[in-house]
């Protein structure tokens, strides 16, 4: 993994871009049952190893006026190619644009993108392992008007979402959002109401759960709405905390299943082996409870930590695969001197059902922890190293395939 990336400062604006290139190789776990014959099967996925490669380039355009009732505008544009070892090609182009100005006591602002991307390499389970393409494009506008006044601050908008070509759909969402400070510097209550289409295209699937078989297509995912409300504010000077719920309604959300033949949760048997992940779908709601809290204990110590519960409601599959219920997140970052630091932390994903067959399991909870420092050597170069499970435990983030043990990651980053 290497990135290169610098920022311009005018005099009323900014320039700023990035070069990256990330190679990633590994092997599928896993062989065939012992009662797989030829005769039962067609072998789609025979492979053992996996390679994912992603080259990308962003740049980026933004003034900074600072009379707000000055047009403040940005435009944008990313880049990214991304191939697996098997079948898949991948290019995704997006071209954003914003706009900002003040008129009174308000903000008027226009967000607009486009995104295209097409993927060659996709397999179609109907016929039989046959390769065909998805190129999509989608159109995003979002007006909104903010208002800051005293003790309130108010958003309203709408998210307007137009995808055209392989993937045809037309959504309208709201954008609403509130804030109001209760008790001035202490306590604001918040709330809100949004939602979203999700494309699911193969890059961001395979970098969510690297051991799906090569070529999955996963249709969008439509948040209907997400409402959300709670409190947050200071502990003191240097502490804050969040409380939130949210609520929300999403059609065809995806669950990672293993394609296993003869499972009674797959809609096709394709394979010999066990090993790599199709997904399945649900129309679904979910509550979320959260806490997030920053404390700064000394001018050199700093704690944060967040916490989360998740309730899924379903209207077809017997359990939400490979979700936990409960996520947990604790970092603290310790400035020895101006040019040390020290990191450590610990994440924790609670227990997650899994199926095999006609069987339900459970996957034992996940307890990670990890250290890592940076060095400031000269204005010019840091080093930085983390190790992660230090206790080199065995757990499962996907059925079948263990975690690395103690493993590290060492870097330097240069500055010119």
């Amino acid at each position: 993994m290497a990135e290169v990336y610098g920022s311009v400062y005018l005099d009323e604006g900014k320039v700023s871009g990035k070069v990256y290139y990330e190679h990633k190789g590994y092997d599928f776990f896993g062989f065939p049952a012992e009662d797989d014959v030829a005769a039962n099967y067609v072998d789609l996925f025979p492979y053992t190893e996996q390679v994912q490669n992603r080259f990308g380039l962003n740049a980026e355009f933004l003034t900074a006026f600072k009379d707000e009732e000055k047009l403040n505008f940005g435009v944008g544009l990313q880049y990214e190619h991304f191939t697996d070892d098997i079948y898949v090609t991948e290019n995704d182009v997006l071209i954003s644009a914003e706009a900002k100005i003040r008129r009174g006591d308000g903000f008027w602002s226009l967000k607009s993108s486009f995104d295209y991307f097409a993927t060659d390499g996709i397999t179609s389970m109907e016929e039989l392992g046959r390769m065909f393409e998805r190129n999509t494009l989608v159109w995003n506008l979002n007006p909104q008007y903010s208002l800051k006044t005293g003790q309130l601050n108010l958003k309203l908008g709408l998210n307007t979402v137009l995808a055209m070509g392989d993937d045809s759909e037309a959504k309208l969402y709201p954008d609403i959002a509130v804030d109001f400070e209760a008790i001035d510097g202490i306590m604001t209550l918040f709330a809100g109401l949004d939602g979203d289409l999700k494309m699911n295209n193969y890059n961001d699937i395979i970098a969510e759960n690297p051991y799906v078989y090569s070529g999955l297509n996963v249709v969008p995912s439509n948040q209907k709405y997400r409402l959300f409300g709670g409190v947050k504010g200071s502990l003191s000077s240097n502490s804050s905390f969040k409380l939130s719920a949210e609520y929300s309604s999403v059609d065809d959300q995806y669950f990672f299943m293993q394609r296993n033949a003869g499972a009674a949760n797959a809609d096709y048997s394709g394979t010999t082996y066990s090993n790599k992940f199709d997904v399945v779908y649900d129309d679904i709601s979910l509550l979320r409870l959260g806490a997030e809290v920053s404390i700064g204990w000394t001018d050199k110590l700093e704690l944060n930590s967040s916490v989360w519960f998740n309730k899924y409601t379903l209207d077809k599959q017997a359990e939400a695969w490979h979700k936990p219920e409960f996520e947990m997140n604790v970092n603290a970052t310790y400035a020895f001197t101006n040019d040390l630091d020290f990191q450590a932390g610990v994440n924790i994903l609670g227990e997650r059902p899994v199926s095999i067959g006609s069987t339900v399991k459970t996957l034992d909870a996940v307890y990670d922890l990890s250290i890592g420092a940076n060095y400031r050597l000269n204005k010019h170069f840091t080093a930085f190293g983390k190790v992660n499970n230090l206790f080199a435990d065995k757990y499962y983030q996907w059925d079948g395939y263990l975690s690395q043990r103690l493993n590290f990651l060492l870097g330097v980053k240069v500055v010119f």
